[in-house]
């Protein structure tokens, strides 16, 4: 079977964009690099491996899993089952870290990191940033660190709930970075994000209990005028800059994504 005739049978069961992409990644994976050349043959492991994937992608599975990879921002990161797949709606974290000046030798840390992709993005923007990624999840801190290895080796890689790890370490942060779990159980979302890790999407009732826990562990480690950048679902934003007022006395600014969403909202801790 030709690559041509695999992406036209794909093509009844999944987008023709999906069926290319995985038959891309099929024989990427064999050695073959990219090539204008739509009649290339296929072995038949190539097409029961092509089949198989193509039947997952049907079934909902997000196509960063199938591929093992996902592009965000200027990189592209391996990915697993383990962590959430990374969305163009995050960059904006980065966009706004941009806009903020801390010393040489200031520490940030990506509260949740999953894959690292604001780790990593945070201290290639940054590098004279200290840059801290931790995750509770274990196999998750691992493909950050496989990331990180590749990316972006000066990121510091620990294992810990929250901030646990940075008030163990009795630091204080200048910036806390954040896409954390923010859900609400029984909202609806799409066949996808049943598929990632649960850890990585529902967050209690009303969907900001990971939020909630955030804040109030910020109140001790976050430096005095130092910044946090949460990313927030749809309402949230109202909800969560008043529990910041409330218990870190801080100022709330709010930034919509590229779809006019409120999708980042950014605190800074009185002095």
């Amino acid at each position: 079977m030709t690559s041509q005739a695999m992406i036209a049978e794909a093509s009844h069961r999944v987008a023709v964009r999906d069926a290319r992409l995985i038959v891309g990644h099929v024989l990427a994976e064999a050695g073959f690099g990219p090539s204008r050349d739509r009649q290339r043959v296929l072995t038949w492991p190539q097409v029961q491996l092509c089949r198989q994937l193509i039947r997952r992608r049907s079934q909902g599975w997000p196509l960063a899993y199938l591929r093992r990879r996902a592009a965000f921002w200027d990189m592209e990161l391996t990915v697993s089952p383990s962590v959430l797949c990374p969305r163009p709606e995050s960059e904006l974290l980065l966009e706004l870290s941009e806009q903020i000046v801390l010393k040489p030798g200031a520490w940030a840390v990506d509260v949740g990191t999953g894959s690292g992709a604001l780790a990593i993005g945070l201290s290639r923007l940054h590098p004279n940033w200290q840059v801290v990624g931790t995750d509770r999840s274990r196999p998750a801190l691992e493909i950050a660190r496989e990331n990180g290895e590749r990316l972006a080796p000066a990121v510091h890689w620990w294992w810990g709930d929250l901030l646990t790890p940075v008030r163990m370490r009795h630091l204080q942060m200048s910036l806390v970075v954040a896409n954390l779990p923010y859900v609400g159980r029984g909202q609806a979302v799409d066949q996808e994000v049943h598929r990632e890790p649960p850890d990585a999407v529902w967050s209690g009732a009303d969907g900001l209990s990971h939020l909630r826990r955030l804040i109030a562990q910020a109140a001790e480690t976050l430096a005095p005028g130092g910044q946090l950048l949460l990313e927030v679902g749809a309402g949230q934003a109202k909800a969560v800059a008043a529990l910041a007022a409330a218990v870190l006395q801080a100022t709330a600014s709010v930034h919509s994504d590229l779809a006019g969403h409120p999708r980042v909202v950014v605190l800074r801790k009185s002095a």
